[in-house]
């Protein structure tokens, strides 16, 4: 290579050095906005304004991998008088429920429609219990992770 060619390589690689500080005004450029606030669960006020018959007929026509309406033909042994629609964990972990069309919050403890108590609220699941047996109801699933055989509890794979 010649010292022509360095020297323009060179200068090239400057002028585009320059160039690039000049457009930024010789600051960093922020990942996002300065004035945007974090973004935090909206409050009761908020969730209270919310047309719910708006929510539930929006939520009923979203149709989710391995979801079922009641208007499905193969609605079987799985079907209940409620359903898991989503899932809040803070404050404090809370079960949204759709129970026939009304929404409810169900916490720990709280006894479910078909008589199911809840027993724990997990992460995208809530685990409900019936005569000593769990079963684990996901967000967005139609039927139970675990139907039909009785285990002592939701990490225990044993039959009772």
């Amino acid at each position: 290579m010649s010292t022509r060619s360095i020297v323009i390589l060179v200068a090239i690689c400057v002028l585009s050095f320059v160039a690039g500080i000049w457009t930024t005004g010789g600051r960093a450029v922020p990942a996002r906005g300065v004035d945007e606030a974090p973004w935090t669960l909206p409050g009761d006020e908020v969730l209270a304004a919310i047309d719910a018959e708006a929510f539930l007929a929006t939520s009923r026509a979203i149709r989710w991998t391995g979801s079922r309406r009641s208007d499905d033909a193969d609605v079987g042994p799985t079907e209940t008088k409620w359903r898991l629609l989503a899932i809040v964990r803070d404050p404090a972990p809370v079960a949204v429920v759709d129970m026939a069309g009304r929404l409810a919050r169900m916490r720990e403890g709280d006894v479910l429609p078909s008589g199911e108590q809840l027993t724990s609220i997990e992460d995208g699941a809530v685990v409900v219990t019936t005569d000593g047996c769990e079963t684990r109801w996901r967000l967005y699933q139609a039927a139970p992770e675990r139907d039909g055989a009785c285990h002592t509890n939701a990490a225990d794979d044993s039959e009772r």
